[in-house]
């Protein structure tokens, strides 16, 4: 009898996992109810491979914090059954940090990605090759690039570029990747390199919005508005309201010192979405280095209007109130964004000007001290080594 109860709770499993792949969440529910029951009746504990699915149908439904708890258990199962490093304990891992990703838990994703290096290491060996049915299971593509990414925003800069150049191995056609490993090579000065990248992925992909948005980006960066422009354009080609590339546009032509053109991109971005707390940002700190405070000051607390959070913005606003010499006001909005993001050094370093101007010498001591802390902590972490620039790519 219980031969035969394990058996039906497998079906039961697989059932639930095809219907969780097709989105259909309340039938998937259902059936492992049904799963429970079999377990119960049959007094059987739930295998890791039912949490597993449990963990990933709570996440998809926004139970974020049982979900969790799910996918931990699962995960101590399969490790208690021996099957550390195995496609069990890796499918684990890269769905729990795919909800953790999709919640900016940048962090979290870092550390269970780890861990399944960690796991495949334990159990294959660091040098055991990927290839074959016997050999060490391979990290997907999706999530390799997700891992550099979250790498990357940690400031982390070699680790991504590695994990990149994994991923480019895997699949050497993948326009994600590519433009990953293209922003990295322009944010590091080579523009050479990133236009190539991208002129890659742009032939691959022509119809990717996103990447004519970075291939612009990159090209003003480095001085080659005419090239921007055209990137930029190509991209409107595809979707002519898309906000973010007519933003983007925007922060180009204002960089470049354009300011009139810079107004009617920005304006242009917020007619489509009033919500668009970045060209906000951008537009009020292009006003400010204008000379236009009022105008700044109305474009900035249009952004606070839309997303009272946001850091940047915050920041923003705090330091026109210290041009202004408002230092209550200043410190206030000071407090709000280190509220938020409490390792924030512009922020810190912001507001000790603030307090220097105001007098207050020690206290502007320190919070340069927690900048420069900050800064040297992630100078550390985002060193660029030679050794990981290039894979042969």
């Amino acid at each position: 009898e219980e031969k035969a109860a394990k058996k039906r709770l497998q079906a039961g499993i697989e059932e639930a996992g095809r219907l969780m792949k097709q989105k259909e969440y309340a039938k998937c529910r259902e059936v492992l109810e049904g799963c429970d029951e079999e377990c119960a009746a049959a007094g059987l504990e739930r295998p890791p491979s039912l949490l597993l699915v449990w963990g990933r149908l709570e996440g998809a439904q926004g139970a974020y914090g049982a979900a969790r708890e799910l996918l931990r258990s699962a995960l101590d199962g399969f490790i208690a059954a021996g099957e550390e490093g195995k496609k069990s304990h890796v499918v684990t891992i890269q769905a729990w940090a795919r909800m953790e990703r999709k919640l900016g838990n940048i962090w979290a994703v870092r550390g269970l990605l780890e861990q399944i290096n960690l796991g495949l290491d334990k159990r294959y060996g660091k040098d055991t090759p990927v290839e074959g049915d016997r050999g060490r299971p391979q990290i997907s593509v999706g999530m390799l690039h997700a891992w550099a990414l979250a790498e990357q925003r940690c400031n982390n800069i070699a680790k991504a570029i590695e994990l990149l150049d994994r991923a480019r191995e895997l699949a050497p056609c993948n326009v994600y990747v590519l433009q990953a490993r293209a922003v990295l090579e322009s944010r590091f000065g080579d523009a050479a390199q990133a236009r190539a990248l991208f002129t890659e992925g742009t032939a691959l992909a022509p119809g990717d919005i996103k990447l004519w948005q970075a291939f612009g980006v990159s090209e003003a960066k480095h001085g080659n508005l005419a090239g921007a422009r055209a990137h930029f354009a190509r991209g409107l080609e595809l979707e002519a309201d898309n906000c973010f590339l007519l933003q983007a546009w925007g922060v180009a032509e204002a960089q470049a010192g354009n300011p009139d053109r810079a107004r009617e991109l920005f304006a242009r971005t917020v007619a489509i979405d009033e919500h668009n707390v970045a060209c906000w940002q951008a537009w009020g700190r292009m006003e400010e280095r204008e000379g236009n405070m009022p105008a700044a000051r109305r474009l900035l607390e249009r952004g606070l209007q839309a997303n009272p959070s946001n850091v940047r913005v915050l920041q923003a606003v705090g330091r026109i109130e210290r041009m202004e010499g408002r230092v209550i006001a200043a410190r206030k909005m000071f407090r709000r964004a280190l509220t938020v993001e409490p390792d924030n050094s512009p922020v810190l370093q912001e507001w000790g000007h603030l307090e220097q101007q105001a007098g207050n010498h020690d206290v502007a001591k320190e919070l340069f001290k927690r900048a420069r802390d900050l800064d040297r902590q992630r100078k550390r972490l985002q060193e660029y080594r030679p050794d990981v620039q290039r894979d042969g790519h």
